[in-house]
């Protein structure tokens, strides 16, 4: 029994550690895109790139009318500096939803 025990834990490190590289992934290409992308197709691109890494309830909230800033960043604009300092933490408290 805490062999079967010992195997889920270890499958679910991976599976965060899967998820962690997945949110950090999405954020490097979003970040690069709005950074680089000064084309008008940068909301395409960007669209695109929710659509990919995004539940549909999510992205539903980041296009709502009227949003005067870009929910992933925070702000209007973004470099790629910024990803220098990116870094990817699991909530030891809260349970992935």
């Amino acid at each position: 029994m805490a062999f079967a025990n010992s195997g889920c834990q270890a499958q679910n490190e991976v599976d965060d550690k899967q998820a962690m590289a997945m949110i950090k992934e999405f954020y490097t290409v979003y970040n690069t895109e709005w950074a680089t992308n000064k084309n008008i197709t940068l909301k395409n691109n960007l669209d695109s790139l929710q659509d990919k890494y995004c539940i549909a309830r999510l992205i539903n909230k980041l296009r709502e009318p009227y949003l005067d800033h870009d929910m992933f960043i925070k702000d209007l604009n973004t470099d790629v500096e910024h990803l220098t300092t990116l870094t990817i933490t699991k909530d030891s408290i809260k349970a992935n939803t």
